[in-house]
């Protein structure tokens, strides 16, 4: 009988070291959580503090900044590479996530304690996202990949009533100009004739 309740606590501490299965879509990460997120958080428990607020430091400044050097970028700090880059891509998906998503931080919180987040990085990682959350906004939509957007648009249409010299009449003829944000300039001419 005592060896079952010892085995029992054995198999409930080890669960609380993992993301429990089936919560995928109660998270801000719906509909699945990232592989990556669910092999760091066994991860994150075996690590100090110390060593987790300094990553936690070093990707705030990486997505600040957006220049990454591989010298400034210390993961050395732990025994084993693979385990720490694991580390670093855990923590960076959470925040770019939380972020991206615009999730409240009291959502996050709870669900980063749903998936068995020490509670000592979930206050990390609160604190860093209320200092920095509208400079983080800032860079990741600055980054965002998108369609290009008209400012500006001049368009005519030109119709050939009657001429000796021109073949098709009564057809007609569109003209725009095109601003780009992006381009800030009007653009060539853009014409189209129909048939």
């Amino acid at each position: 009988m005592a060896k079952a309740n010892i085995k029992t606590r054995q198999v409930l501490s080890e669960d609380l070291d993992k993301v429990p299965p089936g919560i995928d879509a109660a998270t801000f990460f719906s509909p699945i959580i990232p592989e990556e997120v669910r092999k760091s958080v066994p991860l994150f428990h075996g690590s100090s503090r110390e060593v987790l607020r300094g990553l936690l430091q070093q990707i705030m400044q990486l997505m600040l900044t957006d220049k990454y050097e591989e010298n400034n970028f210390e993961i050395n700090l732990m025994a084993h590479a693979e385990e720490s880059s694991i580390i670093v891509t855990g923590l960076y998906l959470i925040i770019r996530t939380a972020i991206k998503n615009k999730v409240a931080l009291k959502s996050m919180t709870t669900d980063l304690e749903k998936m068995n987040v020490p509670v000592n990085l979930i206050t990390d990682i609160k604190i860093l996202l209320q200092r920095y959350r509208m400079h983080l906004e800032k860079s990741i939509l600055k980054n965002v990949v998108g369609f290009p957007t008209i400012s500006k648009l001049r368009w005519r249409i030109d119709v050939i009533i009657s001429s000796g010299l021109v073949s098709r009449v009564m057809r007609p003829r569109i003209m725009m100009q095109v601003v780009s944000l992006l381009h800030n300039r009007w653009l060539p001419n853009l014409c189209r004739v129909f048939s």
